[in-house]
């Protein structure tokens, strides 16, 4: 189980989630996470002005209750704020076009009803501006930090007048902090900064507790071991593993 809670925070692929630097089209600042006040604050019907994980400085309504969420598996930080219930559209991959021989996601198992949401676009990651406004949300969450997806996310905006949040969901074992500065911007934006600090204060526990069980491990005959059917980009089978597995890195297995 402890395994299992460190590995689903990054159980999709980490593509466009890399490093890439803002074009010179997108206004730079320097990323700062926001601050969390402990409570939910209530909605006073203007506006925020935030840094998303890629710099950019993004003015959007305080506490919208109407999202679309753009990137492959991005549901799943919703899903883990609560805040399902003010999605109005998704990606393809969160769609019901996707077809599967079985839904295997947690997020997804947890929260069937957004497969039924508007979808926005023909394949993962597309964001079709004709179907953006038909879902009208008031803000777009869109996973990655490329060069690229900075330049869509600044041209949808440009195109439609609805804001673009930028945020990071890939791996969080490599990326704690990219994790955690996302999860906080969407809290703040949603009114839900106390549930990103349990969410993040829950992935740092666990964390801590496995690496307080390896320390206690002795001795150096231990068995060689392999893990299979660690998810990424999807569920895989037997042959779906990862060298850098991090219960193993943990235990110098």
């Amino acid at each position: 189980m402890l395994a299992a809670v460190i590995a689903f925070a990054g159980c999709t692929s980490n593509s466009g989630n890399g490093g890439g630097a803002a074009t010179a089209s997108a206004t730079q600042t320097a990323t700062v996470a926001p601050t969390a006040t402990g409570t939910e604050t209530p909605t006073n019907g203007g506006t925020i002005t935030i840094t998303d994980v890629a710099g950019r400085t993004v003015t959007v309504p305080d506490n919208p209750e109407r999202i679309a969420v753009s990137g492959s598996g991005s549901s799943r930080y919703f899903g883990w704020l609560g805040a399902t219930d003010k999605m109005v559209a998704v990606d393809f991959q969160d769609s019901s076009l996707l077809k599967r021989k079985a839904e295997t996601r947690p997020y997804m198992l947890a929260n069937p009803q957004i497969k039924e949401l508007q979808v926005l676009g023909a394949s993962k990651g597309v964001v079709d501006p004709e179907l953006l406004m038909k879902a009208n949300p008031e803000v777009v969450f869109m996973s990655g930090v490329s060069d690229t997806i900075i330049q869509n996310a600044n041209e949808l905006t440009e195109k439609t007048g609805i804001p673009v949040v930028l945020f990071y969901s890939g791996d969080y074992v490599t990326s704690t902090a990219k994790v955690e500065n996302s999860l906080r911007t969407i809290g703040k934006v949603l009114h839900k900064e106390e549930r990103a600090e349990d969410v993040i204060k829950y992935f740092t526990d666990t964390r801590a507790d496995l690496e307080a069980r390896a320390a206690k491990a002795t001795g150096t005959d231990k068995p060689t071991v392999y893990v299979g059917g660690v998810s990424y980009n999807g569920a895989h089978g037997f042959d779906g593993t990862d060298p850098t597995y991090y219960p193993f890195t943990v235990l110098s297995a």
